[in-house]
């Protein structure tokens, strides 16, 4: 369900063509860099009008190059890159940053929400497979972390559901209910039967909460902070493990420290 990979002849980002391989100027953030070498990197980025990129930038380490002396995770910029058909990582030829996203430094908790919301998108999303919406969902997401942990997990709880919704998936939450238990079956992604095997047993103003999200309206903090956590394990479901950043962003005292 995440091979879907960019279409020829669809529309997409400004490209410019040498021979067969495309080359693309984009507005992306870094979602994941590696040092590959003293002067190298591969790095992971989300481009507005590209979608998941992963490339090689070959002397980005160096101070004067076109890399802006190297590509740093969670920050902004403009990409030029050469996209190669074959489906093997693309060449970064220059990365001009645009927005460092300083606040995400001045919090421990900002920093891991950042990186957790990062590889929801990384792992979600299928290479080279435009959504333009969802980056600008990130933009404003990681833009706005960094107001204290009640704040954080109803910015990440929002993108969550924007992720879900953009690749299919979000979850039918059916209609209200007085009970004070629901359950939730991640197979079929919709409020299950009381008692449906499979199906794992949530709160009622847990799933308000998520409710509150699809209206865009304010929900209380303590149930954001629970249905955080169930988009998290779905997500964890769907995707067959959980997200490398999971650990640190729901450990003991984080948002996710709250039964469901």
């Amino acid at each position: 369900m995440w091979g879907v990979q960019f279409p020829d002849g669809a529309e997409g980002p400004a490209r410019s063509y040498s021979g067969s391989v495309p080359t693309v100027r984009d507005e992306a953030i870094c979602l994941r860099q590696l040092e590959w070498s003293e002067t190298s990197q591969v790095v992971t980025l989300f481009g507005r009008e590209t979608g998941v990129v992963r490339a090689v930038a070959k002397g980005a380490r160096r101070d004067k190059g076109a890399h802006s002396g190297g590509v740093e995770v969670l920050t902004r910029g403009e990409m030029v890159a050469i996209l190669k058909s074959s489906g093997a990582m693309a060449t970064l030829t220059a990365w001009d940053l645009l927005d460092p996203l300083p606040r995400l430094r001045r919090s421990l908790g900002a920093h891991y929400a950042a990186l957790y919301l990062a590889d929801a998108t990384q792992r979600g999303l299928s290479e080279v497979d435009p959504h333009p919406g969802l980056y600008d969902a990130l933009v404003e997401a990681l833009s706005g972390l960094g107001g204290g942990e009640p704040a954080d997990a109803a910015i990440s709880l929002r993108y969550l559901w924007t992720l879900l919704e953009e690749i299919g998936y979000r979850p039918d939450l059916g209609a209200g209910t007085a009970a004070p238990i629901v359950w939730f079956d991640p197979g079929a992604g919709r409020i299950a039967p009381s008692g449906a095997a499979g199906a794992w047993k949530v709160r009622a103003p847990t799933v308000e909460a998520l409710r509150r999200v699809a209206r865009a309206e304010p929900a209380d903090p303590d149930a954001t902070i629970r249905a955080l956590r169930l988009l998290d394990a779905y997500l964890t479901h769907l995707l067959g493990r959980p997200l490398p950043a999971a650990e640190a962003f729901f450990g003991p005292g984080g948002p996710g420290h709250a039964p469901v």
